[in-house]
């Protein structure tokens, strides 16, 4: 899988958590749990320096590489 792929890959799972619809309290906690688990893996492989996911990469006006740098990161004065 090319640095690419796993970026979308991780978006894709991140995204489809986030649509679910629970139809009751134990499937929204799942829900929840799952879109966490999402996040952070989207988290990590930003923050350890992969690419942004494709949906990311295209926007007009992000003017972005595709991949974080340190002035990127929360926090960074730049």
């Amino acid at each position: 899988m090319t640095p690419e792929e796993l970026a979308d890959a991780l978006y894709d799972a991140l995204s489809e958590a986030l649509r679910a619809r629970p139809r009751h309290v134990g499937e929204a906690h799942e829900v929840i749990r799952s879109a966490d688990r999402a996040m952070t893996a989207l988290d990590e492989h930003l923050r350890g320096g992969g690419v942004l996911p494709s949906p990311w990469r295209r926007s007009p006006v992000s003017g972005h590489t595709g991949r974080m740098t340190s002035t990127d990161a929360p926090g960074s004065t730049s």
